[in-house]
């Protein structure tokens, strides 16, 4: 959470590191969703320093609140403050809607059509850890946890805890399929558990 300008500066810094813009200008940088998050993190910075509250800073958060907006309807987020940990990496334009009771870890790295919301009308959302990539068409609704350095394949819905013990069920039957295949179907396979890491590659 951004309370002072330091954190600011290193929320800003580990964004721009996410979206491959280390060390360029955003000013003359043209790239609307890195200036998106700018202010949505400058936002942050108002709010939880409690400086949106006060008579001289009012003007400068109500006119970064405008742009904010602005920018949300042309990229088409729709992300409140203080959900994102620093190093987000928001990879394309399009639909993004995000519940302002979730709470994402650092360095998430999120594509488009992704919706992380309540459900049943319950106010409780997603927690999603750090390191965690989260695929183009990707639902994830709930009062879930989900743990780091997980990735969430494209057009997986998820509400279930996940953990980095768990394996999608599709990537599961993937492996299954593909061992049975080279054993020529002589026998089946006796799967007792599967563990999914991040760093871990299988087979296209």
């Amino acid at each position: 959470m951004i309370r002072n300008k330091k954190q600011l500066c290193e929320y800003l810094r580990a964004d721009a590191a996410a979206l491959g813009l280390e060390g360029k200008n955003p000013l003359t940088t043209i790239n609307l969703i890195w200036r998106y998050q700018i202010v949505l993190r400058k936002i942050e910075y108002y709010i939880n320093s409690e400086k949106s509250k006060k008579i001289f800073f009012r003007p400068f958060y109500y006119l970064q609140r405008i742009q904010f907006e602005v920018l949300g309807i042309l990229l088409g987020f729709t992300i409140p403050p203080n959900v994102f940990g620093p190093g987000l990496a928001i990879v394309h334009r399009g639909t993004i809607v995000v519940n302002g009771n979730a709470r994402v870890g650092s360095h998430c790295r999120i594509h488009v059509c992704v919706n992380i919301g309540a459900s049943g009308g319950n106010t409780e959302a997603p927690q999603i850890g750090d390191n965690v990539y989260i695929g183009p068409g990707v639902k994830v609704f709930g009062n879930i946890k989900i743990a780091d350095n997980i990735t969430i394949g494209a057009n997986a819905v998820v509400n279930k805890n996940f953990s980095h013990l768990m394996l999608p069920l599709q990537v599961f039957l993937r492996v299954y399929l593909i061992l049975n295949r080279l054993f020529l179907n002589r026998a089946e396979i006796p799967v007792l558990a599967c563990i999914f890491h991040k760093n871990k590659q299988f087979i296209n």
